[in-house]
């Protein structure tokens, strides 16, 4: 029977689900049946893939059907069902690796596209072909991600804060001169950002909360040194000179009323959707970074 598991042993290829995935003709493959009588053979290359030509010549090839190039891999479809034995659909596979060698065509790692693979692993729920430089500098990141210490966490936690604070003085300036200041909300997530890893702190899980607290302290501060500037030269062209703690006195009682603590509240929530807005590429490398180092690479 064609395409049957004795055709697998014959290119020495190993089973992982539905796809078959080895080494043949110094060529790293991925053998999968994508039809009642397609089987398509996948392989990861360099970019620079004439694939007009190449197409002329696979054409000349029994049960060659289609070749494509997805991003990175190339796919090439045999039709099995004029192929009479697994013999005949290998000498099919032999021509078409041939023809890939011909018009330059490589395996690469799947990471580097340049490096040629040692291998197919599984990373990031996939089975691909790395290098081996991939995997050991892909393993030395996920160990230095999840080496963070507790000092590491306190120190960026640290830095995350005051870069936070720093910020927070766009935030004012931009009330001062009129404007919505809650648009001062992004500087203030960029600079905790930047603070937290100004100071070493790691690319993880945490640092997603840590930086999202130190906004949000940043945030409020900001709010309220804004308010207690406004009083302050509301009571100078009244020529009223107070103390800090009677001006924290006075704020207290307006925030009291109803209206100015819900004017600030939205200020602040307005702050906040700012700052969410402005850190989404941020938070989205810290996330790929932390999903980095939880991903397993097994070799298969």
């Amino acid at each position: 029977m064609i395409y049957s598991a004795d055709f697998y042993k014959i290119l020495g290829f190993r089973q992982v689900g539905e796809s078959f995935y080895g080494k043949y003709l110094q060529y790293w493959l991925e053998l999968k049946k994508t039809g009642e009588e397609t089987v398509s053979l996948y392989a990861v290359v360099n970019k620079t893939v004439p694939l007009e030509a190449m197409k002329k010549s696979l054409l000349e090839i029994d049960g060659f059907e289609n070749i494509e190039l997805t991003g990175n891999t190339l796919v090439t479809a045999i039709n099995i069902a004029g192929l009479a034995t697994n013999e005949t659909l290998v000498k099919s596979i032999d021509k078409i690796i041939k023809t890939y060698s011909k018009f330059g065509v490589k395996t690469v790692c799947q990471l580097c596209e340049l490096n040629t693979p040692d291998g197919y692993y599984k990373y990031d729920n996939k089975i691909v072909p790395l290098c081996d430089d991939c995997v050991t500098k892909t393993n030395a990141k996920k160990d230095e991600l999840k080496s963070a210490d507790f000092q590491s966490y306190v120190i960026g936690s640290i830095g995350a804060l005051v870069g936070a604070l720093l910020g927070s003085i766009v935030w004012i300036l931009i009330g001062l001169l009129g404007y919505y200041a809650s648009i001062g909300g992004v500087a203030i997530s960029y600079a905790s950002f930047a603070g937290y890893t100004k100071l070493g702190g790691k690319s993880n899980k945490a640092a997603i909360i840590i930086i999202a607290i130190s906004v949000l302290i940043a945030v409020v501060f900001a709010e309220l040194a804004g308010l207690g500037i406004e009083i302050m030269k509301y009571l100078k062209s009244k020529d009223v000179q107070v103390s800090l703690s009677e001006l924290i006195q006075i704020m207290g009682e307006l925030l009291k009323e109803g209206e100015s603590i819900g004017d600030m509240i939205r200020s602040m929530l307005l702050g906040l959707l700012f700052a969410g807005l402005g850190s989404l590429g941020l938070l989205k490398n810290i996330s790929q970074a932390a999903k980095e180092a939880d991903m397993k690479i097994e070799k298969i």
